[in-house]
């Protein structure tokens, strides 16, 4: 059997504790680095409709602008069909727009869901998990099931976003040209965004389906695409749009996306994003048993 020296052994054992001492530090400075330099998904605002039959324009007081659900659902989910009875009834006492984005991955029954729609939910929430029913408020935390997202709650988080973004929106849709354009005025004091993306969401009112097992028959606010037309203001010719599922009740549902700057909200939360942070007491044991070590070695 091989027998290391004593010397050998203690010079391995330092090499370790310096490696893991190296590993740890890094562990305390990579997310405050990589914090400064990312911006993080915010706020969802908007919710402007535009008919896509006949010629809009619309100028609003981000103010007094709806609040925006998004939810996950599907013609055979059973809960989802309490949770959006409750949603029509926060929006009959409040501005609510609503939007349905159906399943569409390994789906064999739902005929509303789009990948565009499901990519997008997957991305700006970066949730890689498609459960329903979920229910998000202007972009907010993310309710799932008929407990989270009951009446109660969905009130609750409707209120929170009542009048929390301020500035102005002009927003128009030529029916003749097809052409959405628009222009945001956003109070960075309500919304401290970094940048901003428009999303179009093209949705049917109300489409009639008694092949749902659910049983619902009547399906509401369905997203069947949801595009990105660019940032605070442009121009875009939307000549693609996908077709009604059975009467021509389609509208352009408008809503922005918030960047902000994670650094940032570091240092609101009291995350200090701007400093480097080590985790103090267990660097200083590895710092000094590094020492330890390397003293043995020198004698």
């Amino acid at each position: 059997m091989l027998k290391w020296g004593c010397g050998v052994e203690v010079n391995m054992l330092s090499r370790m504790f310096s490696i893991l001492l190296a590993s740890v530090l890094l562990v305390g400075v990579l997310p405050a680095v990589q914090a400064e330099a990312d911006s993080v998904r915010g706020p969802l605002f908007g919710g402007i409709v535009l008919e896509v039959g006949s010629n809009s324009d619309v100028t609003i007081d981000l103010s007094q602008a709806p609040a925006v659900a998004h939810v996950l659902t599907a013609t055979w989910c059973e809960p989802c069909v309490g949770v959006e009875y409750a949603l029509n009834d926060v929006s009959n006492g409040s501005e609510l727009v609503i939007l349905e984005i159906h399943r569409f991955t390994d789906e064999t029954e739902d005929p509303f869901g789009s990948e565009s729609s499901e990519s997008w939910w997957i991305d700006w929430f970066e949730d890689p998990v498609i459960l329903q029913p979920t229910v998000s408020i202007n972009g907010g935390e993310k309710m799932l099931g008929t407990t989270q997202a009951s009446f109660e709650n969905l009130q609750a988080a409707v209120a929170q976003v009542e009048g929390s973004v301020s500035g102005g929106l002009d927003a128009s849709w030529d029916a003749g040209s097809s052409t959405l354009s628009w222009g945001l005025d956003l109070d960075a004091n309500s919304l401290d965004c970094t940048s901003v993306d428009a999303f179009a969401h093209i949705v049917e009112r109300t489409v009639y389906f008694p092949d749902g097992s659910n049983m619902l028959g009547n399906y509401t606010h369905v997203v069947h695409h949801i595009r990105d037309v660019g940032g605070s203001s442009g121009s875009v010719v939307l000549d693609d749009l996908p077709s009604a599922y059975d009467d021509d009740d389609l509208d352009i549902v408008l809503v922005f996306g918030c960047w902000q700057d994670a650094a940032g909200l570091d240092d609101e939360e009291g995350g200090g994003g701007g400093s480097l942070s080590f985790p103090g007491p267990l660097a200083a044991g590895l710092v000094l048993i590094s020492v330890a070590l390397s003293r043995r070695l020198d004698r």
